[in-house]
């Protein structure tokens, strides 16, 4: 009976493990943004 739980275990490892590098990516674009976007704002009132 236990071992039907075995693979439940692996797939949350497996799942856990993709949810984490795309919260990596998703991470890195939401910064990438916000420098872009801060970048831009700077510029913009500079030039003002």
């Amino acid at each position: 009976e236990w071992n039907i739980g075995d693979p439940w275990g692996i797939e949350l490892v497996r799942v856990l493990s993709q949810t984490e590098t795309k919260w990596i990516l998703c991470l890195i674009t939401y910064n990438t943004v916000i420098i872009y976007y801060l970048s831009y704002w700077l510029t913009s009132t500079n030039s003002v």
